[in-house]
């Protein structure tokens, strides 16, 4: 038998990599001469990096926190293919609480990453947006790649911060282009949010980030201004893309520079683990999360895979921590056996602590009937 096994984290409990690796035990155990394939899976926020790479993929990159300050983060590299978490360098947490500004945050420490990746030969880069604490729409990523700025005298705007957008009235993306030529960026995201209005990034989470009323006024007069220079200059409008509004904007410019799409957190990660060529020299596939639940039907991990599944005639075996609706199960005519941990473990809190036991358990009476 040929298994993919593909969970994603149980929150609160084990990661995906350990989820993976406690299944694959199981079914050593119950078919010795199993060929396994471990694709751990990951929403594309933040943790991603984690759940994707192990330590020696692992590369430790000096760069920027969200108010520009050195610091160290890490990126993933495969082959030619590069997990840049965007937390790793401009998380909420990069800061602590009381030095929060969004109006001096830049993104230059995301371009940072992105830039060693580049540098080291990568040219698929999968970017997880979740958890910043920035809101300069992606001008300081861009920065760092060779972007420049200037405001309407001429002047060069240098080290850009969100409160500087208003000031912008030229562009030259040339040097950065040319960094990202022949990149491929797949922005990894489940925040539709535009970049302006009532549901933009600096309505909706500026305010997470440290900003007053006043302040998210500011930031969204600036981002404004800012999408106005750029698509009077390029004759495109980007501003109205679902997920423009995504990491306080980062999408946004860098879709003027590069090879940039934005995608679902599970859609990006199937594409960059390859997931839907394991499943065509694939038995069976097995997932999991957490809780089943009726969210379980809407883009998540078991949604997304059943489906590419179910396209490939792979049948599927879910590992959960429970379920609490049953019938989101019949949804999926493909899904061959459900097993929770709960089911064997003495409560809900012993089956959280013990889940790499209990997952190995399952596995094994999952398919020594094979």
């Amino acid at each position: 038998m040929r298994y993919l096994i593909s969970p994603d984290s149980f929150k609160g409990s084990i990661s995906s990599i350990d989820a993976s690796l406690a299944i694959a035990n199981g079914i050593k155990k119950a078919d010795p001469d199993a060929v396994i394939h471990i694709c751990p899976m990951a929403d594309g926020g933040e943790g991603t990096l984690f759940a994707l790479t192990n330590k020696e993929e692992r590369v430790k990159v000096l760069t920027k926190n969200s108010i520009g300050n050195r610091k160290y983060g890490y990126i993933g590299i495969k082959g030619d293919r590069a997990v840049v978490e965007m937390a790793q360098a401009v998380g909420l947490d990069s800061v602590k609480p009381e030095e929060r500004n969004p109006e001096m945050s830049t993104t230059y420490g995301v371009g940072m990453l992105i830039g060693k990746a580049i540098d080291k030969g990568c040219r698929n880069i999968i970017l997880c947006v979740g958890g910043s604490g920035t809101n300069d729409g992606g001008a300081g990523l861009l920065e760092s790649l060779g972007a420049r700025f200037f405001d309407k005298s001429g002047k060069e705007i240098t080290d850009i911060r969100a409160k500087d957008l208003i000031d912008v009235c030229e562009v030259d993306f040339s040097k950065a282009k040319e960094k990202l030529d022949g990149v491929k960026i797949t922005i990894a995201s489940d925040v539709k949010n535009p970049l302006l209005g009532p549901n933009g990034a600096s309505r909706i989470y500026a305010p997470q980030k440290g900003a007053d009323p006043e302040m998210v006024e500011r930031l969204e007069q600036s981002l404004s201004g800012y999408a106005d220079v750029l698509e009077t200059k390029f004759n495109v409008n980007y501003r109205d893309i679902p997920g423009t509004g995504a990491g306080g904007g980062i999408c946004y410019s860098l879709m003027f520079a590069g090879n940039v799409s934005i995608v679902s957190g599970a859609q990006a990660v199937i594409s960059h683990q390859r997931i839907e060529e394991m499943l065509s020299d694939s038995d069976v596939l097995i997932t999991g999360e957490g809780s089943i639940d009726r969210q379980s039907l809407y883009g998540k991990t078991i949604d997304v895979l059943c489906k590419l599944a179910q396209k490939k005639n792979v049948p599927v075996v879910i590992f959960a921590g429970r379920c609490l609706d049953k019938d989101v199960i019949t949804a999926y005519p493909n899904i061959k056996s459900v097993r929770t941990l709960i089911d064997i473990a003495k409560d809900k809190e012993d089956s959280k602590k013990h889940a790499d036991k209990y997952l190995e358990m399952l596995a094994e009476l999952e398919f020594k009937r094979q």
